[in-house]
């Protein structure tokens, strides 16, 4: 994953839009991460989930925000739905698949990866190891998980809004 982190690109996005489960997944061109996730991530599914208007107000609060909590760094390579069910171990080679691929912020994949129980803390420290982690990044996780869990709010329903509403109501 660290080597695949450092592959980049001049900016955040892809040349083409793809699907993240069954959620069709914009991938338009921006010169930086916030406008980026703002645009492309949050903002598609903000409007396709229903939210009441205090989760409303709360995505715009921390949107005024993001430029402050998110660290300055290149367009990485990502698996876009890095979680463990898409990660195998064969013979002593890792392998992981059903990627939703872009180029974004590395700790968007790291974040996934915790969301659903996470890997071993080896695997954290490896990936340390290989490509250390900017100050702080378990802090930003929460907020990078706000995309996932809007995608499964989209597509498997109200069980996410709790946990949504609890991860903005930190930054509000």
């Amino acid at each position: 994953l660290a080597d695949m982190h450092r592959v980049s690109n001049s900016y955040f996005g892809l040349d083409y839009n793809n699907y993240i489960g069954t959620y069709n997944q914009n991938n338009n061109k921006h010169q930086n991460w916030v406008d980026f996730y703002i645009n492309e991530r949050l903002t598609p599914l903000i409007k396709a989930n229903d939210l009441d208007v205090g989760l409303l107000r709360s995505f715009d609060n921390l949107f005024t925000i993001m430029s402050d909590i998110f660290v300055d760094e290149p367009p990485s390579l990502l698996h876009g739905d890095f979680w463990n069910g898409n990660f195998i171990i064969s013979g002593d080679l890792p392998f992981i698949f059903d990627p939703a691929i872009y180029f974004g912020s590395r700790e968007m994949d790291i974040s996934m990866s915790k969301l659903f129980g996470g890997f071993n803390e080896r695997f954290y420290d490896a990936y340390n190891e290989c490509f250390p982690l900017q100050y702080n990044w378990e802090e930003r996780l929460d907020i990078y998980n706000l995309y996932p869990l809007l995608v499964h709010l989209k597509l498997f329903g109200r069980t996410y809004y709790s946990q949504i509403r609890n991860i903005l109501n930190r930054y509000s």
